[in-house]
């Protein structure tokens, strides 16, 4: 095989680096969990979900092991509901939700979710949410559902958070774009532990998201969530090594470091960008610091192929004369 030569770029910036994340390249907001699913209360494990509801006073906490804790009964907890417990309501929703101990019946299903919510249950307030979003139970309601999201964000649900950032960075139908509103609750989430929120914090304060541009903020929400062990932040974190802004040393051998958890995970990003490096084919190396693994090289590029990197299987052909599937 040819012997390849790294490219290089000495002065590599930030606003080629920028330039990237607006092709498509590694500067990105992390994947998220389909929005209908995070949002939603209805399809949430059960025992999970019942772990975080407080305590209803004279009532004991509903352990994790028995779909009806100390109610013992279908009946008895639909009593209690009926009684006007929200915390019941709450849990008799997500049995019709969930179809445990009685018929799903997701109309049912908001119903109680909904007696629950006026009362102040923030988790039953996610599921009115998710319903209307879904348009499970009751007719599809985009204002509505997002209303109800953000009245549970405003009680500090932090999914709720999260979500309401996501919908206005991206827009839904009935709902514009909204940067502002989006770094407001991806900070609000972030400073509850949010990991993916941290790193969504960290890409606004680099591309001005929202928010004035900081590359040294940058870099502090995308350490924390590379503390947390976010592997979308380890990718963009061995960016900032490798080009050495946001007030870092340079250091190519802590951003392979990086890149390499990033791509133990499955980010398909970071299995690319390491393919590359361990190629010769990455501007963000000096030749000085990395050496070449054409085995490595190809294996991580087609870990990124095989999860559908374009970029991944373009360079898989270029440097190895391998078709990858589409």
């Amino acid at each position: 095989m040819k012997q390849m030569t790294l490219k290089t770029t000495s002065d590599l910036s930030l606003a080629i680096a920028k330039d990237r994340f607006s092709r498509g390249a590694l500067w990105r907001f992390p994947a998220r969990v389909p929005l209908l699913l995070l949002v939603t209360g209805l399809f949430l494990q059960m025992p999970a979900v019942w772990a975080q509801q407080q305590e209803t006073p004279g009532k004991a906490a509903i352990p994790q092991e028995s779909p009806f804790g100390t109610y013992g009964s279908f009946e008895k907890l639909l009593q209690a509901a009926e009684e006007g417990n929200a915390d019941a309501q709450a849990q008799v929703s997500l049995c019709y939700g969930k179809g445990i101990g009685v018929t799903q019946d997701y109309e049912k299903a908001f119903t109680w979710a909904m007696k629950s919510a006026k009362q102040g249950n923030v988790l039953s307030a996610t599921t009115v949410a998710g319903c209307y979003f879904q348009g499970k139970g009751v007719e599809q309601d985009i204002p509505q559902a997002i209303e109800w999201l953000t009245k549970a964000a405003n009680q500090g649900n932090v999914m709720a958070q999260h979500n309401l950032g996501t919908m206005y960075l991206e827009g839904l139908p009935d709902i514009p774009k909204d940067e502002k509103k989006s770094f407001f609750w991806f900070e609000k989430a972030a400073n509850q532990g949010d990991r993916e929120a941290q790193c969504f914090l960290g890409v606004c304060y680099l591309m001005g998201k929202g928010v004035a541009k900081s590359t040294e903020k940058a870099v502090y929400w995308t350490q924390k969530a590379v503390d947390r062990g976010d592997p979308a932040a380890q990718r963009n974190m061995g960016i900032f090594y490798a080009t050495g802004e946001g007030g870092l040393k340079k250091d190519v051998n802590k951003a392979l470091e990086l890149w390499k958890k990033a791509a133990e995970a499955g980010d398909s990003e970071a299995q690319y960008v390491l393919g590359s490096c361990y190629a010769g084919d990455a501007e963000y190396c000096d030749p000085d610091k990395i050496y070449q693994n054409m085995p490595e090289a190809k294996k991580w590029l087609q870990k990124a192929a095989d999860q559908g990197n374009e970029k991944a299987k373009e360079a898989l052909e270029r440097l190895f004369h391998i078709k990858a599937s589409s």
